[in-house]
Formats: C-alpha cells, sequence, structure tokens
C-alpha cells in the first residue's frame, strides 16, 4: 500500500469514525498529517506534533465534558480516567520514537482502536442511561394518568360526599322542624277534635296559605294564631313549618331526646339549640334557620317544663246567655253569625243564624264562641 494510499485510508477511517465529534476528528487529522510529514525531521517538527497531541487531548476533553449531566456517573468517569491512562501511554511510546510509515500507520492504529473503544464504552452507557430515562419517563406518564384518575375519583367522591351531607343536613332538618313543631300539631289536633270537627278539616290547614285561612277559615286562623304566639313565631311561619312536617319519614324521632334536653335544663331555663344538636351529634344549623329555631326550641322547651311541673288552672269559661250574639263553627270549618234562641235537654243551644237561609239548629256549646273573641 502506497504511502498516498495508507493516507487516505487512515484519513477515512478518522472522518467516519462515529463515536468522535468533529473537533476530536479535525484534531486526529492535523496530528496524523503532520506526522507523516514530519517524518525523519528536525526537533521542531517534533515539537509541532507535540503540541498537535496535546490539542487533541482538549479536544477529547472537552467531549467528555459535553455530557456534564452524566458527570456523577462512576461509569463514565471510569472509561475517561482509562483513556487518559491509555493516551498518556501512547505518547510515551510513540511521540518521542523516530518512526517510518509503517510504525506511524501502527501506531495511528492503536491510537484509533483506544478511541473507539473508550467512545464507544461512553455510547453504551449513555444508551443505557437513555433506555432507563425513557422508561422512566414512561413510568412518570403511567404515574401522572394514575394520578389524574386518582384526582378524578377522588373529586367524584367529594361531589358525592357534598352531596350526601346536604342530603343528610335537609333530613336532620325535616326531623328537627317535626319534632320541634311535634306538640303545635298536638294542640292544632287537639283543638279540632274539641270541636267534634271531621278529620279533613286537618288537610285545609295543610293545603291553604296563611292569607287563605284567615280571608275563608277565621276559626282555623285563630288556632294557628294563638299556637304562634305560644311559641313566639309568626304564623305565616308556623303554618310553613306545619305544613313541612307532614311527610317526614318517621323513622327517626327527637321528641323524646328534647324532653330530656329540657327537662335537664329546668334549673337554668338556658336553652340552647346549638348544644342540643351536638348532643344528638346532628349537623348545624344555617344562620337564618337557627335564629327561628332557637326561640321555637326554648319556648318548647319552657312549655315542656311547666307543663311537667304545674298544671296552671284552666280559666274560667265564658257563660253564654239567651240572646248572646255567637259565631257557630259548622262542618266546613267556617264561622257563621247567630243568635241563641234557648238551651236544650241535650245540653246544646238552639241558634238562629242571621242568614235566613240557614235556619235554626241545635248546636253544641263547643261550636260557639262569643263574636268579640274574633274581632
Amino acid at each position: 500500500m502506497s504511502t498516498t494510499t495508507q493516507t487516505s485510508y487512515m484519513i477515512d477511517r478518522i472522518e467516519n469514525e462515529a463515536f468522535i465529534s468533529t473537533s476530536v476528528k479535525k484534531a486526529l487529522c492535523n496530528l496524523y498529517e503532520n506526522q507523516i510529514k514530519g517524518l525523519h525531521q528536525q526537533q521542531n517538527e517534533c515539537d509541532m506534533i507535540i503540541k498537535l497531541y496535546d490539542e487533541l487531548i482538549d479536544a477529547i476533553k472537552n467531549d467528555f465534558r459535553s455530557s456534564e449531566q452524566y458527570k456523577h456517573d462512576h461509569q463514565i468517569q471510569d472509561v475517561h480516567d482509562q483513556l487518559k491512562t491509555n493516551l498518556n501511554n501512547w505518547k510515551n511510546k510513540w511521540l518521542e520514537l523516530v518512526i517510518d510509515t509503517q510504525q506511524l500507520e501502527k501506531a495511528f492504529k492503536e491510537f484509533m482502536d483506544c478511541l473507539e473503544s473508550s467512545f464507544s464504552a461512553v455510547f453504551t452507557i449513555f444508551e443505557h442511561v437513555s433506555k432507563k430515562t425513557n422508561d422512566f419517563e414512561k413510568e412518570n406518564e403511567e404515574f401522572r394518568n394514575n394520578l389524574q384518575q386518582v384526582k378524578t375519583k377522588l373529586n367524584e367522591i367529594e361531589i358525592s360526599e357534598k352531596r350526601r351531607v346536604e342530603k343528610e343536613k335537609i333530613l336532620e332538618k325535616r326531623i328537627l322542624i317535626r319534632d320541634l313543631f311535634l306538640m303545635a300539631h298536638k294542640k292544632l289536633h287537639e283543638e279540632i277534635d274539641k270541636r267534634a270537627l271531621r278529620k279533613y278539616v286537618l288537610s285545609i290547614v295543610y293545603e291553604n296559605d296563611i292569607i287563605e285561612l284567615s280571608n275563608k277559615y277565621t276559626f282555623l286562623f285563630k288556632l294557628v294564631h294563638d299556637i304562634s304566639i305560644e311559641f313566639k313565631i309568626s304564623e305565616e311561619k308556623l303554618l310553613k313549618y306545619l305544613q313541612e312536617t307532614k311527610e317526614v319519614n318517621d323513622d327517626f324521632h327527637l321528641a323524646k331526646e328534647i324532653k330530656q334536653y329540657a327537662v335537664s335544663h329546668s334549673t337554668t331555663k338556658d336553652y340552647k339549640l346549638d348544644e342540643f344538636l351536638e348532643l344528638q351529634h346532628m349537623h348545624q344549623l344555617d344562620s337564618d334557620s337557627f335564629s327561628i329555631f332557637q326561640t321555637v326550641f326554648s319556648q318548647l322547651c319552657t312549655i315542656i317544663n311547666n307543663s311537667s311541673n304545674n298544671h296552671p288552672p284552666a280559666n274560667n269559661p265564658k257563660v253564654f246567655r239567651v240572646g248572646d250574639k255567637v259565631l257557630v263553627l259548622l262542618n266546613d270549618a267556617k264561622l257563621y253569625p247567630a243568635k241563641l234562641i234557648r238551651f236544650g235537654l241535650k245540653n246544646e243551644w238552639m241558634t238562629e243564624f242571621d242568614d235566613k237561609t240557614q235556619g235554626r239548629r241545635w248546636i253544641s256549646p263547643n261550636r260557639l264562641f262569643f263574636r268579640e273573641d274574633f274581632k
């Protein structure tokens, strides 16, 4: 093989080396070409070759530095250290010898084998790291997807829990309303029973608003009015809550607990609804509802304790007399003006209605009211 052919072969090998950077290839070619030219020449040419060798070493170092992110990888550091050792050994062995072309080819073949081995090792390490990185990225992506699914599920659970709590609050509030107004219901029923009215009359209370009662059913309105005064609540709100409790589930009751709480606080008379709810492990009410129900709760506890301790004497009933102008409560739960004519043997009053079409009827005293009571 001629010198030109050998030179061309080595230059091609350097330039076609896949693992070596352009800067290292350039430094290698300069070193090789200058050594070819400098065979059997003087010391200054040898110094130039040594300088080119040092430039080559710097280029190789720069290649290693370009992988700064791997500076803590002990494998790369080991390869780097071994390469440095091998290059120093090569330098000591060849650069100071007076060599011919054949020896130069052999020297550069050793040099290229050394570089190829080292850079190939680094490349293998990078491939391994790249694979690990890709695997990690894949696992990380799977983790992110799983995390997103968990977040979505947690969000669904949170929404579901909020809905459950809201439903629970609504149910507890309905139960509380029912049992707070249980006594009001009882009083309403007692008054209707006392007048011997049919049960359907209660539906009039449950199905009409307060204005309708006031305009058409004066007696029922007065019942609601009297009970509302006792509980310190407006007729409209009382009627609203009486109607709300009509459809509450009867599986859970608070009446017994309310009575126990009232009796246990009969000395202090400090009846706190929020404290009672906490004792029952129930949700607290919103501020608007609490302001209303606290008043009702306090009045209910007062009524319970008053009825337990003593019964106030009943007011002496007014005595009806012949000629009194009264209001008569008929089965339709409405009041009709009339006048008392006489008292009969069956403890009933003969009444003459102002509306002549109504004529005269025997009426039980429990259906009679003085007109002034409804002014």
